[in-house]
């Protein structure tokens, strides 16, 4: 899986941006990137998290299993426009990849209306080294955890990756702003209503000799 990622993904840049890709085809209204660097966490958290979030369709645990999980599944170039009439961004099905690339670790948090029923919220955590322990993809164990919703809650898509594998300095970011910038403006972006929201303020001038915000 590390293997794939790596070669398929170029960079922790490219890997955010196969993210955001993915909640512009769930129709999200927005995808919030929060980006806190290694060294920068409370709580004794040393080695860095993005957190990636959305409100669109999200995903039921059949849809986890059957979908996110299966590599390149040809879900998207099947149906090459979303729910609301959106032209698909990602088709190669590396989203998955592009979580191992970014860190070792992943808790990711998905609720979704399935069939017009009640919220279904499922949960799971994915340790990436398990995969290069084992041998064969069916010898790692994912549970996948499901509840009902709860009220407040609304369907989407929150991505947890923790243990950064880059150490995200100033050129990185740069980029990945420059990438950002051109994602938001193909035709059709704005007319959807599609925000994206970076929060770089983990970054300050005394830890890492910049201001991230600025």
């Amino acid at each position: 899986v590390r293997t794939i990622g790596d070669q398929l993904i170029s960079g922790s840049e490219a890997a955010l941006i196969e993210l955001v890709k993915n909640a512009f085809d769930a129709d999200s209204r927005f995808v919030r990137i929060t980006i806190n660097p290694p060294g920068s966490l409370l709580g004794g958290r040393q080695a860095g998290e993005i957190v990636v979030i959305d409100n669109g369709h999200g995903m039921t645990a059949a849809e986890l299993i059957d979908k996110w999980f299966e590599p390149a599944n040809t879900d998207k170039v099947l149906r090459r426009s979303s729910p609301l009439g959106r032209r698909m961004l990602g088709a190669k099905g590396v989203g998955r990849f592009a979580t191992a690339r970014l860190g070792r670790y992943l808790d990711l948090t998905c609720a979704s209306h399935a069939d017009g029923a009640a919220l279904e919220v499922s949960t799971l955590r994915i340790d990436w080294q398990d995969f290069e322990s084992n041998k064969y993809l069916d010898q790692v164990d994912i549970p996948v955890h499901t509840r009902a919703g709860v009220p407040g809650e609304s369907s989407g898509v929150t991505l947890q990756i923790s243990e950064l594998r880059d150490p995200w300095v100033k050129s990185q970011l740069s980029g990945l702003i420059h990438e950002l910038r051109r994602l938001a403006t193909p035709h059709g972006a704005r007319e959807n209503g599609f925000r994206i929201f970076l929060d770089l303020s983990g970054f300050t001038v005394e830890k890492h000799g910049f201001d991230g915000q600025s």
